[in-house]
């Protein structure tokens, strides 16, 4: 049964992969001090001077809940960081043919609870310019410059449509729910010998559950110490070894599944598959500009055909 789950929620994050639509929130980081985080329940938008466009907007209604021990399951690295620099924002070809803008954010890693790390770690964030316009991924907190995160990031061996070869960066895992800060507990507090984590996700003024664990506790609800976290790392690590080629193989089982079910056609099997072995590619404005005007042509090409087939 744990087995067929890990499928099911390697398909539900390929199909975001796949059809384009990682999405956060945030202010413009082109001011280079600050970067939107990803969230997959949001949408991309478009910002002029911090305004949101009245342009139409992306949306995506598939979410799983994490709890943080699944969170640290999926993760091929835990750390917290502080971030150091946020790049200017990139734009990527993605296998779907869709062009996206993403932002490098730099970490420099205080802590490693799971997986190794250099001593900076690079977060690649969906959002950023263009086309002369910041747009926007809604629906996530902000990371400041000289802020210090707790991350949940993955990290696959394999293109799956979304990575450039060879680059090394890493995505949120859960997206938005891979994310937390700090908080101040009073002194009083068992936990306060040692930094105390929420999700940047909580409502404001949430407590801490003494009995809440960390295997069931949703990571939007949890608030636990970075004690807590070791330990269930070091669990994780035992039973869960760092596999960057699981994502792609449990994705793979799936797809296999629904082909042998018949709800995949050889056709979209095939399709599907190819996407996965794809790697993604970095282009520059005036590429990514004539590609998308190439699109545009052969879109309104078959507009026109279907409407001469309908007359």
């Amino acid at each position: 049964m744990r087995k067929r789950k890990g499928s099911a929620k390697a398909l539900l994050l390929l199909l975001f992969l796949l059809a384009g639509m990682f999405s956060g929130c945030g202010s413009a980081a082109g001011t280079g001090d600050r970067a939107s985080s990803a969230v997959p329940a949001g949408f991309l938008r478009s910002t002029k001077e911090g305004k949101t466009s009245s342009g139409s907007a992306l949306s995506c209604g598939l979410v799983q809940q994490y709890s943080i021990s699944q969170l640290s399951e999926e993760s091929t690295l835990v750390v917290y960081g502080r971030v150091s620099y946020i790049h200017e924002s990139v734009l990527v070809k993605r296998a779907d043919g869709e062009v996206v803008p993403y932002t490098d954010v730099e970490i420099e890693a205080e802590e490693v609870f799971r997986g190794e790390a250099e001593e900076k770690v690079m977060l690649r964030l969906p959002g950023g310019m263009k086309n002369g316009e910041y747009v926007e991924a809604a629906g996530t907190p902000e990371l400041l410059l000289g802020q210090s995160y707790l991350f949940f990031l993955y990290r696959s061996e394999k293109g799956l449509g979304v990575y450039a070869e060879g680059d090394q960066y890493y995505l949120t895992t859960g997206t938005g729910q891979g994310l937390f800060v700090p908080v101040i507990r009073e002194a009083s507090d068992p936990a306060s010998e040692s930094p105390v984590f929420q999700s940047c996700k909580a409502p404001e003024g949430m407590e801490r559950e003494p009995e809440a664990f960390l295997e069931d506790t949703l990571a939007q609800n949890a608030v636990f110490s970075a004690g807590e976290l070791k330990e269930l790392c070091a669990e994780c690590n035992e039973n869960h070894p760092v596999d960057e080629n699981r994502l792609y193989g449990e994705t793979l089982e799936a797809y296999d599944a629904n082909l042998e079910s018949g709800f995949f056609s050889q056709e979209e099997y095939d399709r599907l598959l190819s996407l996965l072995d794809t790697y993604a590619e970095e282009i520059t404005p005036e590429e990514a500009e004539e590609w998308e005007a190439e699109n545009e042509a052969k879109k309104e090409e078959l507009r026109k055909r279907l409407e001469e087939e309908a007359s």
